[in-house]
């Protein structure tokens, strides 16, 4: 606060006062320093009712007043702070002047929502007789099969191609081309731009955008309207980037260049939709460099490509990089491989939640006594008066810095201040002193590597703020307090080249039951499964995600009977291998197989030399029954073929005519060999829909290959269909395949009571749950308090002190029901939990059997059993992507109840989003189309992502 009141306050004092005041170290001039502060407040307030006259200056919540006098309708409150209602309020005259125009209802929307919109009035779109009058030569009923940009955005918001009348409503959601509809297309994720990131290398000149190494398609980062009157294009909008677009501004480009002309750009205007950097250059290869394409099959780029002039000269214009857009992937041409490359870009995502590009620090609201974080390090990294910075310019790793912290110093700021990617492994010895690791604001670096967290004193506090992290988090000693704020703990440790997980049964957070004092925060945080003993202090998790991934089985390959001799034609045996998108690739033989047994052992090294990606390095080839079997390093399919006028693949019987395509599964490792508790050992097998059937093993195994072989002779005589009498079980290592004897039919395994364990002590439980105290979920976690929050998998928990707008997407279970509250939540079947309020589907199955009971006071158990099956089989979540690494991960569908999109307590959606208020953002834009939309016309919202 600045010294003006005390000042003016003191001067109006006679200058006797302050002679003597001054003589006596100004003990007056102190006690106006606390009239002053309330001064200050008083004339802040004034300033404030000033400013509050003005819809432009004023505070957020006076704008649905300015709106009264305005008579504006549908204003429900939306809290969220990337959203204001002020443009709605400021631009309503201007709505009214020009009522009915479809530029202003896109404008309308976009202000009401805060979504980028398009409105398209699809009459316009119709194929119909035409008349003289009114000819309009783009609506021909064929369409123009040579135009290709037109045909990809056929049904899309850009469409341009003439479609027959539909007589559906389009308020319905499902009708479109019709005289009176007029559709606004939504888009609901936001694109997030990362600065000189570090892509993922793929070999020597291949690369993928994602800092994890998957597939990551690009987005559009929108360019403001220029013209009031035109209606969004794509460059307006958050949208996934296509390839021809940008193929042909850049082949324009390279044209224009070599006619001498100005070229014209859209997308690669400043700033471009991407840049790409090599060899540690601060300056982006140029735009005239880059080569769009389609890099599905990884194609080598040429170094070159020839342009024709007007006087029929022909100019080479040299390629350095080719992008595609729609898969993240970079390739460069033969040469020197770069010894370095960066990119920026940006993706997508539907809110500001795992950490990202943009803006960390707390409102001013926040920052209060009780507010448990009081110091904003994000708005001031200085602030504790110790800060190291870690960037490429300053202290280059997160290690080098941990080394230079000084543990004895009270509080301590790592910042990482850019978007590179770290792979390392930290260890960080806490003591009583407070450390904060913390990405700089708008930035979102990757840490590829392990957190160790040993030490711990009374006053000890770790703070994790902003980073994406490719590994697992323990904490090993007594940490008192644990803290992990806009953080991506990545579900799986990290994603293959499908973007699926790699170790989906690895827990993101372990701590040590050592830490009874520990009390955990997880705000606006993404984490995989979590592994906390009932015996910490606390779990608090708000607006954020905890995944349990989805164990999947192996696409294994198995062969045809090789039974006989082995006779192989070529004298230095090839065969052709595809594993996902990579490939074909030759695989070849050192030397001539003539035994199974051979071959499975040269297949396999001639597989894993083919390629240096992982899908081909960590394959695996087994025998079983005299037939291979090829296990891919990766998730991926496989497809073997003969090379050329090499028939291997066919004489090994691995032809696409004589294979088997099977869904494996994979154990745990059994090292050392657990021992087995029941006398009886028995599980539940379930293949595809059949069972679960119990399989009771012959004896008790003590070695790997005694399990291998009586669990194979259980299973197959738990059922006589050919899924369970036609399983293999093999050993790979210290692990065991189960190999179902249907093509591409998942197996699972269960416990079969009284025996609860050997199924987990085998390695066998596909499940793993979310929240728990050990991996079978059987040890409960600690007293757990979760506010909007999605949980993928399931909960086990001491108690759930709070649990409210909360997404169980499997059943949890609470040991202590006599303490807690679960409120506005969903709750699967199964669940145990205290007393619930409002939560679905119960209250929807007790509001359906009120009705009932008003119409038939004598419902039977049937009719009500009948009511609660019904409910239940429609009444769940559902999303738009499940799988993280995906753009609409953990996004409600359109197809989710609105129970569930609506079900909270402030009438937003239950769940992680639920601070983006989006069932608010509809509901005013609905409320403001009647008014207007002309006499006649029907709009729908159509949501693009």
């Amino acid at each position: 606060m600045s010294n003006a009141p005390i000042d003016k306050l003191y001067d109006l004092l006679p200058a006797i006062y302050r002679i003597r005041d001054d003589e006596q170290s100004q003990p007056l001039k102190a006690l106006l320093t606390v009239l002053a502060e309330q001064l200050q407040v008083v004339e802040d307030d004034i300033a404030r009712l000033y400013d509050n006259w003005f819809i432009e200056t004023c505070d957020e919540w006076v704008a649905p007043y300015i709106g009264d006098l305005l008579r504006v309708r549908g204003l429900h409150p939306v809290t969220t702070t990337t959203f204001s209602q002020r443009a709605q309020v400021a631009n309503t005259l201007r709505y009214r002047r020009r009522k009915g125009t479809a530029a202003m209802l896109e404008q309308l929307a976009r202000d009401t929502t805060g979504w980028n919109a398009r409105a398209v009035e699809f009459f316009q779109l119709l194929a119909t007789t035409q008349h003289v009058n009114h000819v309009r030569l783009p609506n021909v009923r064929t369409p123009d099969l040579r135009k290709i940009d037109a045909l990809e955005l056929l049904d899309t918001p850009f469409d341009t191609i003439a479609h027959t009348a539909d007589v559906r409503r389009i308020a319905s959601g499902r009708g479109k081309h019709n005289i009176p509809n007029i559709g606004i297309f939504l888009w609901r994720l936001q694109s997030y731009p990362l600065l000189k990131a570090d892509p993922t290398a793929h070999g020597q000149r291949r690369f993928r955008f994602s800092p994890l190494g998957h597939d990551l398609p690009l987005f559009n980062q929108p360019q403001t309207e220029t013209d009031i009157a035109s209606s969004a294009d794509e460059i307006n909008v958050p949208g996934t980037l296509r390839r021809y677009p940008l193929y042909a501004e850049l082949e324009a480009l390279r044209q224009a260049l070599v006619d001498g002309e100005t070229p014209q750009l859209a997308y690669f205007a400043d700033p471009p939709v991407f840049a790409v950097f090599l060899d540690g250059s601060t300056t982006a290869v140029p735009l005239d460099q880059i080569l769009i394409c389609n890099l599905a099959d990884w194609r080598q780029p040429p170094g070159s490509k020839s342009y024709t002039r007007r006087d029929g000269t022909s100019v080479s214009r040299p390629i350095r990089v080719a992008v595609d857009p729609v898969l993240g992937r970079i390739a460069l041409p033969a040469g020197a491989p770069p010894t370095g490359v960066q990119v920026s870009y940006a993706y997508g995502f539907s809110g500001n939640l795992g950490g990202g590009p943009y803006e960390r620090r707390q409102p001013p609201q926040k920052l209060s006594a009780t507010s448990p974080f009081r110091v904003d390090t994000i708005a001031d990294p200085a602030a504790f008066g110790a800060l190291i910075r870690v960037s490429a310019s300053a202290v280059t790793t997160i290690s080098a810095a941990l080394a230079l912290w000084n543990p004895a110093t009270p509080r301590t700021v790592i910042q990482i201040e850019d978007n590179r990617s770290y792979a390392e492994t930290l260890t960080i010895p806490m003591t009583t002193s407070e450390l904060i690791i913390q990405a700089a604001n708008g930035t979102r670096p990757t840490l590829q590597g392990d957190i160790s967290v040993t030490g711990g004193a009374q006053q000890g506090r770790l703070t994790i703020n902003g980073l994406l992290i490719a590994g697992q988090l323990r904490v090993a000693d007594n940490l008192p307090e644990l803290n992990l704020l806009h953080c991506t703990l990545v579900p799986g440790r990290d994603l293959d080249e499908s973007g699926l997980p790699i170790e989906p049964e690895r827990p993101s957070l372990i701590v040590d039951s050592a830490n009874e004092r520990l009390r955990l925060v997880i705000d606006h945080s993404i984490v995989g499964p979590l592994r906390l003993p009932a015996t910490i202090d606390s779990l608090r998790a708000a607006d954020s995600i905890i995944d349990a991934p989805d164990i999947r089985p192996l696409s294994a390959l198995v062969g045809g009977n090789l039974a006989g001799s082995l006779t192989l034609s070529a004298a230095t045996p090839t065969l052709s291998i595809t594993i996902g998108d990579e490939g074909p690739h030759p695989a070849v033989f050192t030397t001539v197989p003539t035994t199974p047994a051979q071959a499975r052992d040269q297949l396999q090294a001639a597989i894993q030399a083919a390629h240096t990606s992982p899908a081909f390095t960590s394959a695996r080839v087994l025998m079983v029954a005299n037939r291979l079997i090829v296990l891919p390093g990766t998730l991926s399919r496989v497809t073997i073929g003969d090379a050329e006028d090499d028939t291997t693949a066919s004489e090994l019987r691995l032809t696409t005519a004589t294979v088997r395509r099977v869904a494996a599964f994979v154990s745990q490792p059994l090292t050392p060999f657990p021992t087995l508790d029941a006398a009886t050992p028995t599980l539940n097998v379930t293949i595809g829909d059949e069972g679960p059937h119990p399989a009771v093993l012959a004896a008790v195994p003590t070695t790997i290959p005694q399990a291998r072989d009586h669990l194979q002779t259980a299973i197959r005589n738990a059922h006589s269909s050919t899924a369970f009498s036609g399983t293999f079980v093999v050993n790979l290592d210290d692990r065991l395949v189960v190999l179902p004897g249907t093509d591409e039919t998942p197996i699972r395994f269960g416990a079969a009571p009284p025996d609860a364990t050997t199924a987990t002590l085998l390695g066998l439980r596909r499940e793993r749950p979310a929240l728990a105290g050990d991996d079978t979920g059987d040890q409960p976690g600690p007293p757990t308090t979760l506010e909007r929050v999605t949980i993928f998998g399931a909960a086990h928990v001491q108690s759930l002190d709070l649990a409210s707008e909360v997404i169980f997407d499997e059943p949890v279970i609470a040991d202590r029901r006599q303490v807690g509250c679960v409120r506005f939540s969903y709750l699967p079947a199964g669940s145990r939990v205290p007393q619930p309020y409002r939560c679905q589907p119960d209250l929807a199955i007790r509001q359906a059997l009120d009705a009932a009971l008003q119409t038939n006071p004598l419902l039977t158990p049937a009719q009500r059993q009948q009511i609660d099956t019904e409910i239940r089989a429609w009444l769940r979540p559902s999303f738009t992507a499940r799988q993280y690494g995906q753009p609409a991960y953990a996004q409600l569908g359109a197809a989710c109840p609105d129970e569930i999109r609506s079900g909270a307590e402030n009438e937003s959606e239950i769940g992680a989003f639920n601070f983006l208020m989006q069932p608010q953002r509809e509901s005013n834009l609905r409320a403001n189309l009647d008014e207007y939309l002309r006499f006649g016309l029907e709009a729908g919202l159509l949501f693009v992502t």
